[in-house]
């Protein structure tokens, strides 16, 4: 083998090898998808099943508490 056939060898070793090592770094570099079963705690930013009522890390609680002063007619009408 002469220069340019080790040389060309080299070339392609270097795209075959280094091409996807450098193509998965850029793609695992992405954010992770939102999970549709989780909800995002708004005063420490846990991620929580839908289902609890407090958050596991600070107890913050997901319930909204009801107001006394609408009435059920008018809120049948909003809907």
């Amino acid at each position: 083998m002469n220069v340019s056939g080790i040389v060309m060898v080299v070339v392609i070793l270097t795209i075959v090898s280094v091409v996807p090592i450098v193509l998965i770094g850029i793609v695992s570099r992405r954010r992770p998808a939102i999970v549709p079963g989780l909800q995002e705690c708004p005063y420490c930013g846990a991620r929580n099943p839908k289902a609890r009522e407090h958050c596991y890390c600070c107890g913050f609680s997901f319930i909204i508490s009801q107001s006394n002063g609408l009435d059920a007619a008018l809120i049948q009408r909003v809907k």
